[in-house]
């Protein structure tokens, strides 16, 4: 092969390979994931232990306690409330 035909092989590899990564660009261009904000509500359930003469006095004391004074139970649920897509 002539030196010529040699760098005109490899311009035309070189041309094919940019065409390539051009359609991959493109390619991935049209396929880039959009961005969803979820809204989702959340129960955690906890518990305290309060001494009391019955169940109503039980609920009363309950009332009062702070936040802070109940213990994780270890479960919990929730559930997705909304699914909106994020523009820019």
């Amino acid at each position: 092969m002539r030196p010529v035909d040699d760098a005109l092989t490899r311009i035309d590899r070189m041309w094919e390979i940019k065409q390539l990564e051009e359609n991959e660009l493109k390619f991935r261009k049209d396929r880039e994931m959009k961005t969803y904000k979820v809204i989702a509500a959340s129960t955690s359930y906890v518990y305290c232990l309060v001494q009391a003469e019955d169940e109503q006095q039980a609920w009363d004391k309950a009332r009062e306690i702070d936040g802070g004074d109940f213990d994780d139970a270890g479960y919990g649920s929730w559930i997705i409330d909304s699914v909106d897509e994020v523009t820019k």
